[in-house]
């Protein structure tokens, strides 16, 4: 999958403002437990975003679907770099 077709993959299905902040959480290597505490959501609830999150991007799964949205600037690694410093 080309740059330009993700873009117009996902502006016909946009993630939304919580499936990109679950990415971030991703990129640090939260678990889906960690992910759900600090989302106030069940883990249940959480793998159906990442299954959906994989799905809008086409991915082949969360490490591709990270992969992609750092690549295509949907998430960007400079907020990863400065959260993975903090812990």
């Amino acid at each position: 999958m080309t740059s330009q077709n993700l873009r117009e993959l996902i502006e016909g299905d946009a993630l939304t403002d919580r499936e990109i902040d679950l990415l971030y959480g991703i990129a640090l290597g939260e678990t889906h437990k960690e992910s759900g505490e600090r989302m106030f959501l069940s883990p249940d609830t959480i793998k159906d975003y990442r299954k959906r999150i994989i799905a809008k991007l086409g991915a082949k799964g969360m490490c591709n679907a990270v992969a992609l949205a750092i690549g295509n600037g949907i998430i960007d690694i400079s907020r990863i770099v400065e959260d993975a410093d903090s812990l």
